[in-house]
């Protein structure tokens, strides 16, 4: 008796079976992506400089920061980020601050949330303005000194902070704005 090859003669099970599992693969590739890695990090100049002004030189390490976002942005307008950080959330084990970069935009500095042991939890969901095509920083700074980073690159379909306006056009349509108050 010969043996039966399922992929020569498919079964209506053999095909629900193989349809599924491409859905399951087209859907896991367009899942957001985890920064995470071991090691030290460098950042680009623009970032080290706003760093050293606000929270002074040091050295930042992959390792307790991640960083979720979509490898892909069909708009620069509103791009989610989830920063996530692994800590107790007590006096002696906090977030301090946690900032996100984006290099290539007019603005560097996209975020920057100051914690406390009474956040209860080190993680922050927002929404980031981009550009253009680069790749998006985070960083942590702890309350016992440690400096943690990640870096994501992402890709921008189509950017969101390229339009410049005019003086002229902004000085008609601020002209054209009712003040409530002064009708």
């Amino acid at each position: 008796m010969q043996a039966e090859n399922r992929f020569l003669n498919p079964s209506r099970r053999t095909l629900l079976v193989s349809a599924g599992l491409g859905v399951v693969g087209v859907i896991t590739a367009g899942t957001p992506k985890i920064a995470r890695a071991d090691g030290a990090i460098t950042l680009p100049k623009r970032v080290a400089d706003i760093l050293e002004q606000n929270v002074g030189k040091g050295e930042y390490f992959f390792g307790a920061l991640w960083m979720e976002l979509p490898i892909i942005a069909e708009s620069g307008l509103s791009v989610p980020v989830t920063l996530r950080v692994e800590a107790e959330m007590t006096e002696a084990d906090h977030v301090r601050r946690m900032m996100v970069f984006a290099p290539e935009n007019p603005e560097a500095t996209i975020a920057d949330y100051i914690m406390g042991p009474r956040a209860g939890k080190a993680e922050i969901s927002t929404r980031l303005r981009m550009a253009k095509t680069q790749t998006i920083y985070a960083v942590a700074l702890m309350a016992n000194g440690q400096r943690w980073a990640t870096s994501v690159p992402l890709q921008v379909t189509y950017g969101a902070c390229v339009d410049e306006v005019d003086n002229f056009h902004a000085a008609e349509f601020l002209k054209r704005q009712r003040v409530r108050g002064l009708d």
